[in-house]
């Protein structure tokens, strides 16, 4: 089901070691990190797009 904002909190203690009260540093973290996968994701949109698979043929590209 949908997460609570304590759920949330609690994730972002354990991977960030940031408590509630550090707000700018937890905002700050969880930008940078949306940053970074945002960077990443366009990183694999460019290198799929440089091997041109066909849509229809996925894995038939990926065996060339």
């Amino acid at each position: 089901g949908l997460l609570s904002y304590q759920d949330v909190l609690n994730a972002i203690e354990r991977e960030f070691h940031l408590h509630e009260g550090e707000e700018r540093e937890i905002i700050m973290k969880l930008w940078l990190k949306g940053q970074t996968m945002l960077s990443i994701l366009q990183r694999y949109r460019h290198l799929l797009r440089d091997l041109n698979l066909d849509d229809d043929d996925f894995l038939g590209g990926l065996k060339v």
